[in-house]
């Protein structure tokens, strides 16, 4: 599936400097969409500094980078900066903003000299509203960009849940929910009773576990999963769980 970055402002065009915005790509948009996507759009260029969009607005229009660089950043309650990717040539910000007509959670700064085309938020809605075949291609945009943010949401959640499956099975072996066997401790725990502990299903928690199993951490048995420790020989070892 191609990537498309309609948010993060990756582009595939920043490695040759300059780039159209990936909305008005080829495989994006069809030539139709393309022609009235420039009807409504102009070309603008800003200097080192300057504020394209703050943090909390709805877009008045929908951004694409064709030269420069954009910086992406948002100041959360405590002060902390939060400073995403930034915008490279073929980038293309705030499309979900301008259909969805929410603010855009982060700030758009210019650094350096940038040279943007900009397509009226307001026009662009109109035109989709009156045009079938330009809404259908914006939407799948957005279906793109849609899936996209599933997938790292899935790979983030993933990950948590590992991390959450391991430190509920570390807290049992802890509390002494099991008994010592030949290599491991054998913890008297089923996979639905995990599940509940770590806020999951068991059939996620249990791929979790076949993932642990393939990395030698675990041993999965009837209504028992046993921790495996480090082989004796080689206590360092990443494989198994140090029991103490």
């Amino acid at each position: 599936m191609e990537k498309i970055p309609l948010e993060t402002g990756s582009g595939n065009g920043a490695a040759a400097g300059t780039g159209a915005p990936d909305m008005l790509r080829p495989y994006a948009l069809g030539p139709r969409t393309r022609a009235c996507l420039e009807r409504i759009s102009h070309e603008r260029k800003w200097h080192d500094g300057d504020v394209l969009l703050h943090a909390g607005d709805v877009p008045r229009w929908v951004i694409g980078l064709q030269e420069g660089r954009l910086r992406v950043s948002r100041v959360r309650p405590n002060g902390v900066e939060d400073l995403r990717k930034g915008a490279r040539p073929g980038g293309t910000l705030g499309l979900v903003s301008v259909v969805a007509q929410r603010p855009f959670p982060f700030s758009v700064t210019a650094t350096g000299p940038c040279t943007t085309r900009l397509y009226d938020a307001q026009q662009l809605l109109a035109l989709m509203h009156s045009d079938g075949e330009v809404a259908l291609d914006l939407a799948r945009i957005l279906a793109l960009r849609a899936a996209e943010l599933e997938e790292a949401t899935m790979d983030d959640r993933d990950e948590s849940l590992l991390e959450r499956v391991q430190a509920a099975l570390l807290r049992l072996h802890a509390l002494g929910a099991g008994r010592p066997v030949l290599g491991g401790f054998a913890l008297r725990v089923s996979q639905y009773d995990l599940a509940c502990m770590v806020g999951s299903s068991r059939q996620y928690v249990n791929l979790q576990l076949r993932h642990l199993q393939e990395l030698g951490m675990v041993r999965l048995g009837y209504r028992s999963i046993v921790l495996l420790q480090p082989p004796v020989d080689n206590p360092q070892s990443t494989q198994g769980f140090p029991l103490k």
